[in-house]
């Protein structure tokens, strides 16, 4: 009886392990108890998927980001500090912030940043942009 117990409670640890580590995009290394995501220096050219979405700080420095995407942050309810310094982003176009209502830092210095499209940063709050525009 003990030993189908503790094949139950040792099954169940490690299908809750596997499925908490699936929550964290690949490459990225995730913070659970701080809502952290770490996803720096990577080379990624696209917003990873499958970002928590309890997530307070994404770090997403040092990659090789061009382009974000409309829906990129959709879902990240509860970010408050969003940094995408050096890559390459040559604009910001409309409603890509849309829904971050609690972010409250935005870096964006050292990318190649020409346009900020009107209406780009309509959708934020109170807040601190750290960029070099």
């Amino acid at each position: 009886m003990w030993r189908i117990l503790l094949l139950l409670v040792l099954g169940c640890w490690i299908t809750c392990t596997t499925f908490i580590t699936q929550l964290c995009p690949h490459r990225c290394i995730c913070y659970e108890h701080a809502d952290l995501v770490d996803c720096r220096g990577h080379g990624f050219k696209y917003v990873p998927r499958g970002i928590p979405h309890g997530t307070w700080l994404l770090e997403l420095g040092g990659n090789n980001l061009s382009h974000i995407g409309m829906r990129a942050f959709i879902g990240l309810w509860s970010l408050h500090k969003l940094d995408l310094s050096y890559n390459q982003l040559q604009s910001v176009g409309p409603g890509v912030f849309r829904g971050l209502s609690r972010l409250r830092q935005l870096y964006l210095h050292n990318n190649r940043l020409t346009v900020v499209q009107q209406g780009s940063l309509d959708m934020l709050g109170t807040w601190s942009l750290c960029s070099d525009l």
